[in-house]
């Protein structure tokens, strides 16, 4: 085993020996060398002598894929690693085991059924961006990824066109990686902290005039064209009733078409918790047109559930084709009710009540009132402001500090 000063020049110097492996150490680092194969491969190695004083050797990596400074630097840590009882080249053989099972794949699967499924109601989004964008990380172990391998994904999606969409992917690479962290020995760092967004987002500032309202709710009301199988007939008036309902109502999509008929008591619905998306339950007054909204329905819903079998994407693909206004969007609904409202009087604590918007501070926690009967005056208010709009008659509605 001859000893000799390790430098680039050296290394690169050494020569193989036909039928056999020989082994160079270093001068200046007792145990760190370099062995050279048969044929010529050249390899880091570290000799040391473990807790039980056995002599034991672990591999630092294959030069030059690893650098002679970056191989010393590991034969170095592993050796003080040594000193105090620990063994190196076992802690690296179930490194190495471990990276087999620790993929990305099986961060995912964690990720998913221990957090997002549990806690997420938009946990199928993160599945889908998991297969759709980030399939190509599956067998990759995750403690390999780098902050280049990210930064190449979201690149890809900016340069096809969907820079939102990269905004939320670097936002669940993040969240799975800081998962990762509370996992026992799978991840010492998130690199995904700390980058920047692709792409700024704005928010959507759209609000229907009262001429694209009336247009709007004109296109809604229309009734299933000839022709149509009895399915397809239920199916073109639920879409329509609940998006009618969404802007009658002022709430989020998903909670109008999760309405149970249960919830339903009066004029009154209620919202439950695991349904509104503060998780607090939420009273909403059905107003004159919320009720012949729901009374046309009969027959057409479901025993348990009013719009039974409608989702979001197909409802917005399909109840809003054909409509002469540009750039509506169901959610554009919601936006409209509450600026009307405000427009019209309604006081913005009122209207933040009805939208169900989470309140923080001291105030909140000490004012337990519910504000039914000022969230069931104005949305009376803006069910009155509404008919008058689809059938024009604006001037018969007074403002809602007078009127109300």
């Amino acid at each position: 085993m001859p000893t000799i000063r390790l430098t680039d020049r050296t290394i690169a110097a050494l020569k193989s020996t036909p039928g056999a492996q020989c082994d160079y150490f270093d001068r200046a680092l007792p145990g760190f060398g370099v062995r050279v194969s048969p044929r010529g491969k050249k390899t880091f190695i570290l000799l040391y002598r473990n807790q039980a004083r056995r002599l034991r050797r672990q591999t630092l990596g294959k030069y030059p894929l690893v650098s002679l400074a970056t191989a010393r630097e590991d034969a170095q840590a592993a050796l003080r690693k040594a000193t105090t009882g620990r063994d190196p080249a076992t802690e690296q053989k179930t490194a190495q085991k471990a990276a087999v099972t620790q993929t990305f794949g099986a961060l995912a699967q964690l990720y998913m059924e221990k957090h997002a499924m549990r806690k997420k109601r938009s946990w199928r989004s993160d599945a889908r961006m998991i297969r759709r964008e980030l399939e190509a990380w599956r067998d990759r172990p995750v403690a390999s990824l780098r902050r280049r391998d990210v930064l190449d994904v979201l690149d890809g999606i900016v340069a096809r066109g969907a820079p939102i969409l990269a905004n939320r992917v670097l936002s669940l690479i993040s969240k799975m990686l800081n998962f990762g962290l509370g996992l026992d020995g799978w991840l010492e760092a998130n690199v995904a902290a700390k980058l920047s967004k692709p792409s700024t987002e704005q928010s959507r500032s759209r609000v229907l005039t009262e001429a694209e309202i009336k247009t709007v709710w004109a296109h809604l009301s229309e009734p299933p064209p000839d022709g149509l199988e009895v399915n397809e007939a239920r199916y073109w008036k639920l879409t329509r009733a609940a998006l009618r309902l969404r802007l009658i109502t002022a709430q989020r999509g998903k909670e109008v078409l999760s309405m149970r008929c249960a919830d339903i008591e009066g004029s009154w619905w209620t919202i439950p918790a695991d349904i509104a998306k503060n998780k607090l339950p939420h009273r909403v007054w059905l107003s004159a047109p919320a009720l012949r909204v729901l009374a046309t329905l009969k027959g057409d819903g479901n025993r348990d559930h009013v719009f039974k079998g409608i989702v979001g994407p197909r409802q917005r693909r399909g109840a809003l084709e054909g409509l002469e206004v540009n750039d509506v969007r169901p959610h554009d609904f919601r936006r409209t009710a509450a600026s009307t409202m405000a427009s019209g009087g309604v006081p913005r604590l009122t209207i933040s009540k009805i939208l169900n918007h989470m309140e923080t501070g001291v105030t909140a926690i000490y004012d337990r009132h519910s504000y039914d009967p000022e969230k069931k005056a104005a949305l009376i208010w803006w069910g009155a402001k509404l008919d008058a709009i689809v059938n024009g008659k604006r001037s018969r509605v007074l403002p809602f500090a007078r009127g109300a």
